[in-house]
């Protein structure tokens, strides 16, 4: 396991850049849940993934760390709240953690990027949409991932 990762999920807290202190849970995705998609992301040899909601990071770090050893392995996270709400917390555990390499970020909603992707004709083999928990984003978030994911792709929605 990823030393940034365990240090979170021992002490339960994450740190600022300032050395300020966060309770890391609920809103971090659990080490049970973060060890049982690792294993699906490597069963599948997953490559090109995606996530809505990077929040404080544990479930881009869990998703990285299980791509990070393939060929060409890319991660999109986006997050339009990262430096409002979650004072780049998420972007600095992946620095802590040495994968940010592998992330290409975007701080805007994802009803905006997704059709970006899309029109870039982006493929992925698994995406994870734990953004706005209402129906309509996520239905929305649905809607394009499953344009954008490869057949035979894997999509999870956190707090169904």
């Amino acid at each position: 396991m990823n030393r940034a990762i365990h240090q979170i999920q021992r002490t339960g807290l994450v740190v600022d850049r300032d050395g300020d202190e966060q309770p890391a849970f609920p809103v971090s995705m659990s080490a049970e849940e973060g060890q049982e998609m690792g294993e699906v992301l490597d069963q599948m040899g997953a490559r090109r993934t995606l996530e809505v909601g990077l929040a404080y990071g544990m479930s881009t770090l869990h998703i990285c760390e299980a791509i990070r050893d393939k060929p060409d392995a890319r991660h999109i996270a986006i997050d339009p709240f990262q430096t409002t709400e979650f004072d780049g917390i998420g972007l600095l555990n992946l620095e802590r953690a040495r994968l940010r390499h592998l992330l290409d970020f975007y701080e805007e909603p994802s009803h905006e990027r997704l059709p970006k992707l899309l029109s870039a004709r982006v493929e992925l083999d698994f995406a994870l949409i734990d953004g706005a928990h209402l129906f309509d984003c996520a239905f929305v978030d649905f809607f394009y991932v499953d344009k954008i994911l490869r057949p035979g792709g894997v999509v999870c929605m956190d707090d169904t």
